[in-house]
């Protein structure tokens, strides 16, 4: 037996772990056939992924949810990231939202009104699992991030609001939850998705900064030029942003025009990162 190679196997055939060089660059074998070091295929899930401030656009109507959910339906995302959603007690609406776009959904709470409750949504039209609803800094009133995640594409999702107002005192507050978002991804492994409400008034936030310790955003990387998306009769402000972490690449990033909100949507068109165990052969 020649026990001078390492050797491993992927789809049936055996092969040494010596190198090829291509284009002046040196390549292990089981990089050219697209499995990593130990033999387990490595591929590309293609997700089309959404956030939108609603606006409390469901609120207390059917009617509301019949409009949203038509709009909704025109993208075909796989993922949506809603946030300031108003949920009644009951939960009835945002349910029949979920029904009518045949999606499953988590919630998370950010602060109770009145009788109902305003919060993040993620509509999935996969299972999840892992659903946490963690708490960010507080400004005037509570905020909160929603975690979950997606085994079938192998990708932690998070949808967060942060803090709205101008000011010092604002800008300070979302510096803090930015603080406090990553913190709370670190403690994912694999790919991962940020995407909401960031309320970054101006281009120069450090929200962004912050958040690009961890994150690219899809609007960079997309090469999105008209990416304002509040308010969106006329939209000057880009607000709303989906980040994306190492595994995650971006095929193509618009912002379109959905007039149901005070906001505009951002959908992007991802691929993620994903790792097959190879079938053992014997």
């Amino acid at each position: 037996m020649d026990t001078t190679k390492n050797r491993a196997q992927c789809t049936g055939v055996t092969f040494s772990a010596s190198s090829s060089i291509k284009n002046g660059k040196q390549k292990e074998y089981w990089q050219l056939i697209g499995c990593d070091r130990v033999g387990n295929f490595l591929s590309n899930q293609k997700l089309r992924v959404m956030t939108y401030n609603i606006h409390r656009g469901i609120g207390n109507l059917r009617s509301n949810v019949d409009k949203m959910a038509s709009a909704l339906d025109e993208i075909k995302a796989d993922v949506i990231g809603l946030t300031e959603v108003y949920r009644r007690p009951d939960g009835s609406l945002l349910k029949s939202l979920a029904e009518e776009l045949d999606m499953y959904c988590e919630w998370g709470c950010s602060v109770r009104v009145g009788r109902g409750e305003i919060g993040n949504c993620i509509l999935s039209k996969y299972p999840m699992s892992d659903c946490t609803n963690h708490l960010i800094h507080p400004f005037l009133v509570p905020w909160s991030c929603l975690e979950a995640y997606i085994k079938d594409v192998n990708c932690h999702f998070f949808v967060t609001h942060l803090a709205s107002g101008i000011g010092a005192l604002a800008e300070r507050s979302r510096v803090m939850q930015a603080h406090d978002l990553l913190e709370i991804v670190r403690y994912s492994s694999g790919p991962k998705v940020l995407m909401g409400d960031f309320n970054t008034i101006t281009s120069n936030s450090k929200v962004l900064s912050i958040v690009s310790k961890e994150f690219k955003d899809v609007l960079d990387l997309g090469g999105v030029c008209n990416r304002g998306t509040y308010p969106s009769f006329l939209p000057r402000l880009c607000l709303d942003h989906i980040f994306v972490a190492r595994g995650v690449s971006v095929n193509h990033v618009n912002v379109p025009k959905m007039m149901l909100s005070d906001h505009l949507p951002v959908v992007a068109e991802l691929s993620i990162l994903r790792t097959l165990q190879a079938p053992i052969y014997k």
